[in-house]
């Protein structure tokens, strides 16, 4: 249930100093905590703009969609992606796919050979150079180098071993990236590939002034285009949501030097939800706690469920199904149901035919592509087959067959990245969200704020208070020890979170 917060009809002296600070031209950055109404302010503050190009850059489609029916006629809203497509992506339409490990359907046959004398089989080198492609495309280099390869990488080898077999990956990728640009080349592309190509083409932007919403999930090639552009920048977000750096995004709002201003009053939910926020917020090391005014909108519709990990979310759907409570899947069961079953065929050796699976030439491939960030995504998958492989045929016959549309379901479960944006009457956050333990693994903590921040009116949270209480302050977290694979974290597959 998107947005159904009420914020007061008059502009709170919050909103007001931001349309002021917004018409008088000046760059702004604007901290928006969890319900406090950002996307309401942005309308007013380009109300103020009148006879202005102002472009309303959202993080995803169905945000842009919303913005067009909201904001005045003279907001062109668009998603970054919309504008890199029109610009040079329509060529790509027959080539474009949803996993970076389809660029194994354009192999090349010299490169088993080039693998093999560094030691490396077709899944480890499609494994490697897919994650240096991925790292790639999320930054503002010209063409993949050493440093897009994965630090671990390689990092048992004597330093001549490892120098030569990261010489092979670059190599390879820098193969791939050649080929992904030829309008001539059937090289599969994702859509982070026209989008860095547009980054390259140094595109300027016909807008007087861009608002930049959600901020702290900008990509870093989407920040290099604003940042070569003329028009007065507006960069909306909560640094305490940021929960995507896992596929490549950097906080916009970091490090700014310019204006700030705050958005504190939260119109979603009132003083005890807050507080459970806050505690959250004050271990984070936060500027600006949260100030419960709400909940504007009465109680109503389905309560949510929502969990740090798949795996969490698998074992509450299973139990709730169990004691015949009307469920429902965030974005529905058969996405999660498919591919436990393709995932299923290909761990007894079978030819799944999914198509993000169908790319894996057996369950080794799957698991090599799983520890790496490019394919992360797939390692909750990975995880509840091999420790649940008996009872994976029974949960997605379940899945398929007991769960319910989201319109009739009393409970709907979800990933607290799908979660995000969200809202509900009633939340209970899942026991599997913990604290960081170490001060570059924010992000933990981050999920935790997202998902103690969805609830209006009640809030069931006991398990994730507790991280809070245990955690430490994030500044006093010491830095992780050298590690040889990356962290897991949620999702299945390439936009699912």
């Amino acid at each position: 249930m998107p947005h159904p917060s009420v914020a007061p009809t008059a502009p709170t002296a919050e909103q007001a100093a931001i349309v002021a600070a917004v018409a008088s031209g000046q760059p702004l950055r604007v901290l928006a905590l969890a319900g406090t109404g950002k996307t309401t302010t942005l309308q007013l503050a380009s109300r103020a703009l009148g006879g202005h190009r102002v472009l309303y850059l959202a993080f995803n489609r169905s945000v842009a969609d919303e913005a067009r029916a909201r904001f005045p006629r003279h907001v062109d809203a668009r998603t970054a992606h919309s504008l890199a497509f029109a610009a040079v992506g329509r060529s790509y339409g027959a080539r474009l796919v949803a996993s970076p490990f389809a660029i194994r359907q354009a192999w090349p046959r010299w490169a088993d050979a080039r693998l093999r004398a560094q030691g490396l089989d077709r899944s480890q080198g499609l494994a490697a150079v897919t994650q240096t492609l991925t790292a790639f495309l999320h930054t503002t280099a010209r063409e993949p180098g050493t440093a897009h390869v994965p630090p671990v990488a390689f990092a048992g080898r004597a330093p001549a071993d490892r120098a030569a077999a990261v010489a092979a990956v670059v190599d390879l990728a820098r193969y791939f990236w050649r080929q992904q640009q030829d309008p001539a080349s059937a090289c599969p592309i994702t859509h982070d590939v026209y989008l860095k190509r547009w980054q390259l083409s140094r595109p300027t932007l016909p807008y007087d002034t861009i608002l930049l919403d959600e901020a702290q999930d900008a990509d870093p090639v989407l920040i290099d285009v604003l940042r070569h552009q003329s028009a007065q920048l507006v960069l909306v977000g909560d640094p305490h949501q940021a929960i995507y750096g896992w596929r490549g995004a950097r906080d916009a709002l970091a490090g700014w030097r310019g204006t700030t201003l705050p958005l504190t009053h939260s119109w979603r939910f009132g003083p005890e939800i807050a507080d459970a926020a806050n505690a959250a917020l004050t271990r984070l090391g936060a500027p600006y706690p949260l100030v419960g005014t709400g909940p504007g909108a009465p109680p109503g519709g389905p309560a949510a469920f929502i969990a740090r990990t798949t795996l969490g979310l698998l074992g509450e759907a299973v139990r709730a199904i169990g004691q015949r409570t009307p469920v429902a899947l965030l974005g529905g069961a058969e996405p999660v149901a498919g591919l436990l079953d393709a995932a299923h065929t290909l761990h007894g050796g079978g030819v799944p035919r999914h198509p993000d699976l169908a790319l894996f030439e057996d369950w080794a491939d799957l698991q090599a592509a799983s520890e790496t960030p490019a394919g992360g995504e797939y390692r909750p998958l990975v995880d509840y087959v091999q420790q649940q492989r008996a009872r994976v045929p029974p949960v997605v016959r379940q899945l398929r067959t007991e769960t319910v549309e989201a319109a009739a379901a009393q409970v709907v479960l979800t990933t607290c990245h799908k979660a995000k944006g969200r809202e509900w009457s009633t939340v209970t956050c899942a026991g599997d969200f913990r604290w960081p333990r170490y001060a570059d693994d924010r992000e933990e903590a981050h999920l935790l704020y997202v998902a103690l921040t969805r609830g209006r009116h009640v809030l069931h949270a006991d398990a994730a208070r507790r991280a809070i209480e245990r955690g430490r302050p994030l500044q006093e977290l010491p830095a992780r020890p050298p590690r040889r694979s990356p962290p897991p974290h949620d999702g299945y597959t390439s936009g699912t979170p």
